[in-house]
């Protein structure tokens, strides 16, 4: 696909939602990281918290824990590969994105706030993937 200006300047506006000509990184790359990843339920999210109830999780615990992405992030190798484990990888990405510079804790509450991108998703009932965020044409909008 090949993107216009105006395909831009409808992404921007789909994370800046207040209007405010500012956004959120973190959320962006997020969104392009999980891009075919459906986006968490409630009882996803819940399980995270559960899983670390403490409220923080080291990054080797976070890579090792069973998320709502794992099925569409895995990777499947030839069997005679090195095996890569990208659900793993992407973890730790996102470990990186929202753990606090130079942190070896993840404030799980906070992170699972990002990872619901509820303030995007509200009242767009269209939006199942990460990607879909990314291509969203509010209605009425010209395409």
């Amino acid at each position: 696909m090949n993107y216009t200006r105006d395909d831009f300047e409808n992404v921007v506006r789909n994370f800046d939602i207040s209007n405010k000509g500012s956004t959120d990184f973190r959320v962006f790359a997020t969104c392009c990281v999980l891009l075919r990843s459906p986006l968490p339920a409630a009882e996803d999210l819940d399980a995270i918290t559960n899983a670390f109830p403490q409220g923080e999780a080291d990054k080797e615990s976070f890579q090792g824990a069973a998320l709502w992405l794992d099925a569409t992030e895995s990777s499947q190798d030839r069997e005679y590969s090195h095996p890569f484990e990208r659900a793993g990888h992407v973890k730790g990405i996102l470990f990186d994105l929202y753990a606090d510079d130079g942190a070896t804790m993840l404030p799980v509450p906070a992170a699972t706030d990002f990872f619901a991108v509820r303030s995007i998703r509200a009242g767009k009932t269209a939006l199942k993937t990460y990607g879909d965020i990314l291509n969203y044409q509010r209605p009425g909008a010209q395409k």
